[in-house]
């Protein structure tokens, strides 16, 4: 997977991208890193901004979720969406740091490997999308 994190098929301004890279192991020559729109790289390692890339030390401990919002908020990023792994969403998730989750449910079941993250909500808007299904929730405290 090789993602751009961009707004290619839509009009308007890219997002600022959002990359965990604890130990600093993804290849530079990623599309993360073409530095065609503002990204931060947060890690444990080190900390310099070169162009439009900036790479930020971050506390991966306990506390991870809170650490990364407080340097979007220090950046007056307030907006986020979330995609990546069932680690970090279920971080997010058991944070109770969101306001909104979709979750894609597909047909076709697998017979083994990570389990999904669950939203222990129910949804508040059910679509069927082809066979698919995409559930809405809402978190509010």
């Amino acid at each position: 997977d090789n993602p751009r994190l961009t707004a290619r098929k839509q009009n308007g301004n890219n997002p600022v991208r959002v990359v965990l890279d604890r130990n600093l192991r993804l290849p530079q020559d990623l599309n993360l890193f073409d530095r065609s729109v503002p990204t931060l790289v947060c890690n444990v390692m080190k900390g310099f901004h070169y162009e439009s890339l900036e790479y930020v030390k971050v506390n991966f401990g306990a506390d991870l979720v809170s650490h990364i919002l407080e340097v979007l908020y220090q950046r007056n990023l307030q907006s986020v969406i979330v995609e990546g792994g069932s680690q970090l969403l279920d971080s997010f998730i058991e944070s109770g740091l969101w306001d909104e989750a979709r979750v894609f449910t597909g047909s076709v079941k697998f017979a083994s490997g990570l389990h999904a993250p669950v939203v222990s909500k129910e949804p508040f808007l059910i679509e069927q999308i082809g066979d698919d299904e995409l559930c809405y929730y809402k978190n509010i405290i």
